[in-house]
């Protein structure tokens, strides 16, 4: 908590230095964005330490200054329980792979075969009709559109 309280001193001072000084240009454009990602980092563990619950869930968390876009995603793997990096969708037509959708945060693949299935079909020009995936996919909507569209 202490550091927190001496890195929010730290940010003001900057802020305080580029009021007075505002007729001067003293960050360049990656410092100002750096200095942007650092105030929101402060702003991010300030909130969740005056919350005082450990387990509390940050929105969009800032895991890293130089890539504030990577967020960590909770993959409940038995070696890894949190991946970093993006996570993508891929759909497999005849041997080639396609990307349907790549994010740096969470989603839920399960919920994208609708999607998945609709530009199988703009790619090839042909209707889908066989589908494979994992346990992600084999919920109910899944079952009963594939159903009622004869795949």
């Amino acid at each position: 908590m202490r550091l927190l309280a001496l890195l929010g001193k730290m940010l003001g001072e900057i802020r305080r230095q580029m009021r007075i000084h505002s007729d001067e240009r003293l960050l360049n454009e990656k410092q100002l964005d750096i200095l942007e990602t650092i105030t929101r980092v402060y702003r991010q563990q300030s909130h969740h330490f005056k919350s005082g619950d450990s387990h509390e869930s940050i929105p969009n968390r800032i895991v890293s200054i130089s890539k504030p876009y990577v967020r960590p995603i909770v993959r409940g793997k038995e070696n890894k329980t949190v991946e970093f990096g993006a996570k993508s969708n891929n759909i497999l037509i005849d041997g080639i792979s396609f990307i349907e959708k790549v994010s740096f945060n969470a989603f839920n693949e399960g919920t994208r075969l609708r999607h998945c299935i609709s530009l199988a079909q703009k790619l090839t020009g042909v209707p889908v009709k066989k589908v494979g995936g994992d346990q992600g996919y084999s919920g109910n909507d899944n079952r009963t559109f594939c159903k009622d569209n004869n795949i």
